[in-house]
Parts: structure tokens; C-alpha cells; sequence
């Protein structure tokens, strides 16, 4: 939730995406954190670019019309419910965020309400979502569902036990649905770099937590991994060759449930 004054993930996070003005204590944050990871890259654009190469790949070549997008953030460039649309006109996106202002936005500019929704969820509590009136009206779990938890799920503390929140999340769905995840890693990193990162964004109410890529592949265990597996986000399937180098921050895959 939005406290006046104090910084939020989910504005400053769209601001780093968009290139759009924030606040000035959301200014900060993405200054401080600009300045200890000295970068060619911004990790939050490859995490966008990764999710937006991830839902046109299940909407045009495996046929996905069904996606639940939990910790979706504000709406920006790449948004789901745009992108699976260009492949299937029949696509309905379910945006789930624990954030109100996020569920806010979203419903007010939301563009088809026949078929996308917004609710306020918070994925800690998994069932909660799978068991939402308003996500259950338009997500048919008998069908193949794209599940995505891009740029979420190092949010989620370990003691929250994150690889079992997945799990609970793979067991609805049915049989040919995908899970695309994408998590901070510090895995190629200095360790002090890290430390920083970890403490500018814990000061603004963040508290993350890096995972190596051994850690998050535990996330893939009740799906078969696609190629080419989980990778730095830059390089799962990019569209053309990058004009420079990976930031290393963030990682990303995506799974098929057999």
C-alpha cells in the first residue's frame, strides 16, 4: 500500500521502465540504486523486455488465450493483456497485484473489462488468488493457463517459502499451461555491490532477496523447462542481437506443465 512520503516499489519500478517523472523520495531510491550498480543495461527494462518476449511466444506459438499475471505492477509498455492480444483476439488477462493503488490504476483504464481483470491479492497467500471470484470468472483452470510471475517473486522472503507458493500455483493449473518466472540475481555480481543494493532498497520499504540460479530453478520443478532454460533475461530468445551487454541482475525462464 501507497504511504504519502514514503517511496513505493511499484512507481518507482514503472518509472525505471517508461522513463517517466516519479516522485521525488521514488527519484531517490532509482538514483541511489543507479549509482551502486553502475550498469549499460537497466535490469528493470530487460525485465520488462523478458516478459513481453515470453507472453508473445505463449500467445502466438503454443496457443495460450489465458493469462494470470500476479505482482503485475502499473500499467506501462509491453502490458499483457497488448501483447497476447496481438496473436489471439480472444485473450483474457487477469492482473493481480497486493499493491491498491496498482489495482486502482488498472481498473481505471482498464480496456476491456469483458476481458481483463484486476484484483487486489497478494501471491503469499496463493490460494486466495486461485480461489478469487473475479479471477475465477474469467480464468477457465481447465484450459492451459500462461501463469506469469515476472520481476515478484524476490520479493517473496525465503521463509515465506516462495518455491512452494509456485507450486501451489502449477497444481491448478491444467496440463499444456506455462509458468514464466524471472528473479534478481546477484550470482555475477561483487558481493559488496550486492550488500548495497540490497540496503538502498530495504531503507525504501523493499525487502529483496537475490537467488542464485540454482535457487530459482527450484521454481521450474513441476515443469519442463523450455530452451534455452533459465538464462540472464537478455538472453532468453531475444528478438535481435543486443546493443550491449546483459546488467546480470536479472534471471528468467519459462516451463511447460506436462
Amino acid at each position: 500500500m501507497t504511504v504519502p512520503g514514503r517511496p513505493n516499489y511499484a512507481r518507482y519500478y514503472q518509472a525505471s521502465i517508461t522513463g517517466q517523472a516519479c516522485l521525488p523520495e521514488d527519484r531517490e531510491v532509482l538514483m541511489a540504486l543507479r549509482e551502486a550498480s553502475i550498469q549499460p543495461a537497466v535490469p528493470e527494462v530487460e525485465n520488462r523486455a523478458f516478459l513481453t518476449r515470453a507472453v508473445a511466444h505463449l500467445a502466438h506459438d503454443e496457443g495460450i488465450r489465458q493469462f494470470l499475471d500476479i505482482g503485475c505492477g502499473h500499467p506501462a509498455w509491453g502490458n499483457v493483456h497488448e501483447v497476447a492480444g496481438r496473436f489471439q483476439s480472444e485473450a483474457v488477462v487477469a492482473y493481480v497485484d497486493c499493491d491498491r493503488d496498482v489495482v486502482d490504476r488498472w481498473r481505471a483504464l482498464m480496456p476491456d473489462a469483458g476481458r481483463v481483470v484486476a484484483v487486489e491479492r497478494d501471491l503469499r497467500c496463493p490460494r486466495s488468488i486461485l480461489d478469487c471470484p473475479e479471477v475465477c470468472s474469467l480464468i477457465d483452470f481447465n484450459e492451459p493457463v500462461g501463469l506469469l510471475l515476472s520481476g515478484v517473486l524476490h520479493l517473496v522472503a525465503d521463509e515465506d517459502d516462495p518455491a512452494g507458493i509456485v507450486d501451489t500455483l502449477v497444481d491448478r493449473l491444467s496440463p499444456g499451461s506455462f509458468l514464466v518466472v524471472s528473479q534478481a540475481t546477484g550470482d555475477s555480481q561483487d558481493p559488496a555491490t550486492v550488500a548495497e543494493v540490497i540496503r538502498i532498497a530495504a531503507k525504501a520499504g523493499v525487502e529483496i532477496t537475490m537467488r542464485s540460479r540454482e535457487q530459482a530453478t527450484r521454481f521450474f520443478r513441476d515443469v519442463d523447462l523450455l530452451e534455452p532454460g533459465l538464462v540472464l533475461a537478455p538472453d532468453w530468445r531475444p528478438a535481435r542481437a543486443p546493443t550491449h551487454g546483459p546488467s546480470g541482475w536479472i534471471i528468467g525462464g519459462a516451463g511447460r506443465k506436462p
